[in-house]
């Protein structure tokens, strides 16, 4: 098996480029798995200047590594082996933010934020913190520190000039130069074009980068320092908000053509970027069919993104350091505000979780209760036809009272008509006597006896009727009282059916008014549960429900009894009056042949 540099298989290739090659291969005695660039250019001894730029490249990529910084793939070593240039590093599982965007085509806040935080470290290291990881006491001639030997002093000045040494600027940031790996990480690679205190590194022979990234003053004049890696960082922080960068050469269009980079070169001097907000709702929306967008990133990330595009080097951030202190600032402060809002947000969801269980509970009850009435019928159809039946009970009760008041009074008169007879009959028994006085009759007298015995016969029977007449008139008055109390009883039961009605309605209005709570507190909570389903009802309900039914049906036939039987007493009643009547005229008649 042919090895690379003796010492790796090849296990396939990552990325191959018009300039250089990257391997993915594995140790064939070790079995660790790297990652080597292979430059397609060779580089011989006998062109001092190539080979020498190459030597800087590879001094400038291990330098880099001197601080481990975990946003930067780290460069193990450099390698010149048959005038072949290699670059053995780490690898790295994932891929670049080029095809990730074009894959996702929207990327979520909070990964963005990743992103700036991770590369914003990443140049930040670069620009100004790598000189931490590269300074030699001797070489750059720094005093130890008089209460720590173990460190050195450093004032202001001497600090400008060790980031001024070991500074690195990118030179080719672009979303080609970014890989994020499987763990959501970003990490910044190929510096192929970097620059560092001697000038630029151009052993890869690398053009001048891609032109939707580089700086106006890039483009225009050739002139390049750490405000032209802030303006294309700018642009990269752009494109993964927006889902593309701010002027790009429209598809289809040769990218090589000049007339086309001129047209780029333009917008970069004179155009300004098109807002974000409405790209990224286009992006959400493509990627989101049917949902809506949301502004979801803070007005700070916009205007520090706006600063760093801004046309004229001194009006942007001056380094990456720079504008990482701010970024880490304004992160800080909106994870304090938003850690209060959380907590905010957790009281208020747990309040609303109570809320929603009350409310939950009291649904439930309100549900059994029109599930109850639902069961046990048309309510409001029987209580409207309770309330007929009493109302017309309560018409006979008062027509039964009014013929009892009738009778009362024809029995009153017929009494009066019983004393008159009485009197009559004295009186005509005085006659007789005197006239038996005066001039006897036997005959006379034996006709006034039997006078006298059916007179006697008559008033006998007329009192045996009316004692008659009246037990059956205190019948009558005890059905009134019975009548009475049944009638009272209805009525009690009418005024707690009307209760139950008017409860049933409030029940009703407060289902209503606690449905709409309900409703309101699930739109304030998406991430809160669902209403639960009412439960069905359970069958001792349903049979005790069933019981009551019966009950009812029950009692309201007990009800038609009470009245069959007061119509039949009634009939009763209407024929003894009838008797009464029959008799008084028969006495009448009896009284107008005596005369």
């Amino acid at each position: 098996m042919e090895l690379l540099l003796k010492e790796y298989e090849k296990l396939g290739i990552i990325g191959r480029g018009g300039f250089a090659t990257v391997w993915k291969v594995r140790h064939h005695q070790f079995r660790n798995i790297r990652a080597i660039k292979e430059l397609h250019e060779p580089i011989y001894d006998s062109d001092p200047k190539l080979f020498k730029s190459f030597c800087k490249e590879s001094e400038t990529l291990l330098r880099l590594g001197n601080g481990g910084h975990p946003n930067i793939i780290k460069i193990f070593r450099s390698i010149l082996d048959d005038h072949r240039a290699y670059f053995e590093m780490d690898f790295v599982e994932g891929e670049t933010l080029y095809n990730y965007l074009r894959e996702k085509k929207f990327i979520p806040i909070n990964e963005v934020m990743k992103f700036v935080s991770d590369i914003g470290s990443a140049l930040a290291y670069c620009h100004e913190d790598i000189y931490l990881f590269c300074m030699d006491r001797e070489i750059d001639d720094l005093p130890p520190n008089p209460d720590d030997a173990s460190k050195v002093l450093i004032d202001d000045a001497k600090r400008k000039k060790l980031i001024e040494k070991y500074k690195v600027w990118h030179n080719d940031i672009q979303s080609k130069n970014v890989m994020r790996k499987i763990n959501g990480s970003y990490m910044l690679f190929d510096f192929g074009l970097s620059v560092s205190d001697e000038g630029e590194i151009t052993s890869s022979k690398k053009k001048n980068g891609i032109v939707e990234y580089m700086s106006p003053e890039k483009l225009d004049k050739g002139i390049f320092d750490a405000r032209s890696d802030v303006y294309s960082f700018g642009i990269l922080m752009y494109e993964i908000l927006a889902g593309r960068v701010p002027f790009e050469i429209e598809d289809g269009k040769n990218r090589e053509a000049i007339s086309e980079q001129v047209k780029i070169l333009e917008k970069h001097k004179n155009a300004m970027p098109p807002a974000i907000e409405p790209l990224r709702r286009a992006a959400f929306e493509a990627a989101h069919q049917g949902k809506t967008y949301e502004k979801d990133y803070p007005d700070w990330l916009e205007q520090m993104i706006m600063k760093c595009l801004e046309k004229k080097p001194e009006n942007r951030y001056a380094t990456a350091k720079d504008f990482f202190t701010e970024f880490e600032k304004n992160s800080k402060a909106s994870r304090l505000e938003d850690s209060e809002q959380t907590k905010k947000l957790k009281e208020s969801n747990e309040k609303m979780i109570k809320d929603l269980s009350n409310l939950s509970r009291e649904k439930d009850e309100l549900n059994e209760q029109i599930r109850m009435w639902a069961l046990s019928g048309n309510q409001e159809e029987k209580i409207a036809q309770l309330q007929n039946n009493i109302k017309l009970l309560m018409n006979k009760c008062e027509k039964l009272q009014s013929e009892i008041d009738d009778k009362n009074s024809d029995a009153a008169i017929l009494q009066n008509k019983i004393k008159l007879l009485q009197t009559d009959n004295y009186e005509l028994q005085s006659n007789i006597l005197k006239q038996k006085n005066e001039k006897p009759n036997r005959k006379l007298v034996s006709i006034l006896i039997a006078l006298s015995l059916f007179f006697a016969v008559l008033t006998g029977v007329s009192v045996l009727a009316y004692i008659g007449k009246d037990s059956r008139m205190l019948q009558l008055v005890n059905d009134k009282k019975n009548l009475t109390q049944q009638l009272d009883t209805l009525k009690t039961s009418n005024v707690h059916l009307q209760s139950l009605m008017s409860n049933q309605g409030n029940n009703n209005v407060t289902l209503a008014n606690k449905q709409k709570e309900i409703d309101r507190l699930q739109q304030e909570n998406t991430n809160l549960r669902a209403n639960q389903d009412a439960s069905t009802v359970d069958k001792n309900t349903v049979s005790r429900l069933q019981q009551d039914n019966n009950n009812l049906t029950s009692s309201n036939q007990e009800k038609d009894r009470t009245i069959s039987n007061l119509k039949s007493s009634d009939q009763e009643k209407d024929k003894t009056i009838v008797k009464l009547q029959q008799d008084l005229q028969t006495a009448r008649d009896y009284i107008k042949n005596l005369h």
